[in-house]
């Protein structure tokens, strides 16, 4: 049986224990993997790590060529849902095994439990967090949180870093993770797969905007990532136009849309639609200005209206932060699970938590945000 990391560094004689003990600290405060932790703190460098997560896991450590690399047919089987579940990214095929990165703590039950559901025998690799997060990003088009962006520096040096940052910024949503369909012969998955990024965005933009489609959701939500492209901004000016016509259906179409999307600029169509005649229209437009805005006012307007005043010309992370300190503790839950997607941490912060105990996690959280170097190159949500 494989050996917790930390109990093995302090066994095998690369850190003392008590750098462990600061280390696994800041793990409990800021989450994540311990590597990543360590790696943050300089306290190893990288092909150390390496070694150590493999002399803990049992792993083996990849080929560089194996951690560059994608293959849409693993994609395809092993798609984000899994990788999630799994804590592992598919980078290839090697005779009839699926060629898996992992990250520590290795996921042996999920990954037992997705072998035997695919009927496929898994070839397991062991990476730094960092790295599977990279992979993520390389593989399924799922940007990686800005916690991880300092740190290409340290493993790939800084020209290398830059160079990958360009490469990687503006990566598109990976459709092969996406839209899998079948084939004729039926035995084996293929991809849809667009040749340009406006392609991929123009057929996201199509099934989106489709109120009837049945993958709309999930289309609306990757598009999410992409909203400041063109053809996501015409998709959300033409919901907010339908939001507010004269069409109950088509409205709240938009509405529902515009929820995916977390259209900010939507808010006040959405305001005057909370007493909206048409109560599913009320409803669906009131659950929207909570989702966008993390409050509830109910359907009083003229408090919306106040808080729009109030609050309006903030970066949305303000509201996200605000929610984090909302008495219903569903927004506090919400609010922590955006930012959380954004960040890739929660600061030690718990939504169930004593209130102090929020409050500090959150002014962590915030801080972190607000001295982060990359912060005038986000984007805000």
């Amino acid at each position: 049986m494989a050996t917790r990391l930390s109990d093995f560094l302090v066994q095998d004689g690369a850190l003392p224990a008590e750098t462990v003990r600061v280390a696994v600290a800041r793990q409990i405060v800021y989450g994540g993997a311990l590597d990543t932790a360590l790696l943050e703190m300089e306290a190893l460098a990288e092909e150390t790590i390496w070694r150590e997560l493999s002399h803990a896991s049992g792993l083996p450590i990849p080929d560089p060529d194996l951690v560059q690399s994608s293959n849409p047919t693993a994609t395809a089987e092993f798609d984000v849902i899994r990788s999630e579940y799994c804590r592992a990214v598919p980078v290839g095929r090697r005779g009839g095994r699926l060629q898996l990165l992992c990250g520590e703590p290795i996921e042996r039950e999920a990954l037992q439990n997705t072998s035997a559901e695919l009927a496929v025998d898994l070839e397991l690799y062991v990476v730094p967090e960092v790295r599977l997060k990279m992979a993520r990003q390389r593989v399924y088009g799922q940007p990686m949180p800005p916690r991880f962006i300092p740190l290409l520096g340290r493993v790939l040096g800084p020209e290398s870093a830059r160079r990958w940052a360009e490469t990687n910024a503006n990566m598109p949503a990976n459709l092969n993770a996406l839209v899998p369909i079948a084939r004729a012969d039926n035995r084996e998955t293929a991809l849809v797969v667009a040749s340009v990024v406006d392609d991929r965005i123009e057929a996201l933009c199509r099934l989106a905007a489709d109120i009837h489609a049945s993958g709309r959701i999930r289309a609306l939500q990757e598009l999410r990532e992409r909203v400041q492209h063109p053809l996501v901004r015409e998709l959300a000016a033409a919901f907010r136009a339908d939001a507010a016509g004269d069409s109950p259906d088509r409205a709240l179409g938009a509405v529902v849309g515009i929820t995916e999307l977390r259209d900010r600029l939507a808010v006040p169509t959405l305001v005057d639609l909370v007493d909206a005649k048409d109560r599913e229209l009320a409803t669906a437009a009131r659950e929207a200005l909570i989702e966008i805005t993390k409050q509830d006012f109910g359907k009083r307007t003229r408090r919306w209206r106040s808080w729009l005043a109030e609050h309006g010309e903030e970066p949305r992370m303000e509201w996200l932060f605000a929610g984090l300190g909302h008495r219903l503790p569903e927004i506090r839950f919400s609010s922590s699970e955006e930012l959380w997607k954004i960040t890739g941490d929660y600061f030690g912060y718990n939504y169930e938590a004593p209130k102090r105990e929020r409050e500090e996690a959150r002014h962590r959280w915030r801080t972190w945000w607000r001295d982060s170097w990359w912060l005038d190159h986000r984007q805000d949500p």
